[in-house]
């Protein structure tokens, strides 16, 4: 009897557990799926020659199986976003379907990638084993592997990024970050077992995966009183203006470009127009509206006729020419096909034609010269500055009296083309090449016309370096 009793509660604790986990995805529906991928990246992805190396087909072969053996619906979203970070682009992706949400979970700490090295950033208090540590401590080791060898395995290869190089950056926990790295099965009960160098020694430090999706009351009340190792970061407050008068020059960051960007930019003006610097810091600014930042963007160039669009570059498909062009190379020896030909129709094949669909547009500057800003603006950019925030970037590129700092860009600017799947995943695909108005091809990322380090969150000393280092250009 008792064995029997057993076993009812086994078979029903196994019950909970697999509805716990997400299972409504078919085999062939994942096919179908990575498929359809496949096939739209292939006609419409604008950016092959950053990834000359891969061969599409063998990856796509290749991700068959992996999607059939996933063994619920997070798994196999996780193995598409690995597949769409194979292209290297920040445009390129899958993203988290919403039916999952009820099954996730996420995790209070943060961290940051310095010099070869993963920094502590906060942490939730509430975790075991914080006695000691600091905010810019050290972790050595995550689960038993070295810090920056499990984000390289367990992270970096779910980062869409345009920037190589900064794609364990952007596999930091952080609260921008989209890297699924951050998230956890509720069901799996997920921890992360830290090894952290403190200023007494390495302490062992034990993180939980409790912060839910989808929680229930008991859960939002436990979220709400979260006490932070650093309150500071987590306080929704950070500094989006400063005058610093002994500099001439005033300090605007934005975050976020959305309809508040203008309001705010508008609120500022009249002490900004009258400096001789203004620094506008987009280094953690995702993106947003692309059309919310228009009405500021004429204020700020001093050249009477602007534009608020740049060059823009897509893919031509021509079923004809791509047809000639396949019959030439099947049935001719490559000495019995002319130059000509060659250059007319094998690109066809190669699917390497483009066609200028947009080009800069100048009008007017509608605002008097006397309510431009007349200074000198520096723009802050780095590998946070994305999609619209990059839009804003290169449009007032195009100005004299603007000076690019910092690093390159996350390299998602545009809009990319999206394709809802049954799934609930919409996967998002780079779908053209942007130049800007000298020329340039910053598709992967705007380069800076200075490269810049700055960590520190001192706003006059920052502007004062920014200053001091554009006196000697």
């Amino acid at each position: 009897m008792k064995n029997k009793i057993f076993m009812m509660i086994f078979f029903l604790l196994v019950c909970i557990i697999a509805n716990a986990q997400p299972n409504n995805i078919s085999k062939e529906q994942k096919i179908y799926e990575l498929s359809v991928f496949w096939k739209e990246l292939c006609y419409n992805f604008a950016n092959f020659d950053q990834i000359s190396a891969l061969n599409m087909d063998s990856l796509y072969r290749a991700y068959i199986s992996r999607v059939v053996e996933t063994s619920n619906d997070y798994e196999y979203y996780l193995e598409m976003q690995s597949f769409a970070a194979n292209f290297n682009n920040g445009h390129t992706f899958c993203s988290l379907p919403q039916n999952l949400f009820p099954y996730l979970c996420t995790t209070t700490l943060r961290t940051i990638y310095d010099n070869g090295k993963v920094l502590l950033v906060n942490i939730g208090l509430h975790n075991k084993g914080l006695k000691d540590v600091q905010v810019g401590d050290e972790i050595l080791r995550i689960n038993g592997i070295q810090a920056v060898e499990y984000f390289n395995r367990f992270a970096v290869p779910y980062v869409s990024s345009s920037n190589p190089n900064n794609k364990i950056q952007e596999s930091m926990f952080s609260m921008h970050s989209q890297c699924p790295n951050r998230f956890a099965l509720v069901s799996e009960n997920r921890k992360l077992f830290l090894e952290i160098m403190t200023e007494k020694g390495i302490r062992q430090v034990i993180v939980d995966f409790d912060l839910f999706f989808n929680p229930n009351e008991q859960q939002k009340e436990f979220q709400k009183k979260i006490k932070w190792l650093d309150p500071t970061p987590h306080s929704g407050e950070y500094t989006d203006f400063m005058l610093i008068t002994e500099a001439n020059a005033a300090y605007l960051r934005f975050d976020e470009i959305n309809e508040q960007i203008a309001e705010t930019f508008f609120s500022y003006w009249p002490q900004i127009v009258k400096q001789k610097y203004l620094i506008i810091d987009l280094r953690e600014n995702l993106g947003g509206d692309g059309n919310a930042y228009s009405s500021i963007v004429p204020y700020l160039l001093a050249e009477d006729t602007i534009s608020y669009s740049w060059y823009v570059l897509a893919k031509i498909h021509n079923s004809a020419k791509k047809a000639w062009g396949m019959s030439k190379q099947l049935y001719y020896e490559e000495n019995e096909v002319d130059e000509w030909f060659k250059q007319n129709y094998y690109p066809y094949v190669n699917g390497t034609v483009f066609d200028t669909v947009l080009r800069p547009n100048y009008i007017s500057n509608t605002v008097p010269k006397s309510d431009r800003f007349n200074g000198l603006l520096f723009l802050l950019v780095g590998p946070h500055t994305a999609s619209a925030a990059e839009g804003l970037t290169v449009t007032l590129s195009q100005g004299e009296n603007v000076t690019i700092f910092g690093n390159k860009t996350a390299g998602a600017n545009g809009q990319p083309l999206t394709i809802p799947l049954e799934s609930g995943i919409n996967i998002f695909i780079n779908s053209f090449k942007s130049f800007d108005f000298k020329g340039y091809d910053f598709s992967s990322g705007i380069k800076p016309d200075v490269l810049f380090e700055y960590e520190e969150d001192n706003v006059p000393a920052l502007v004062k370096e920014l200053i001091e280092i554009h006196s000697e250009l």
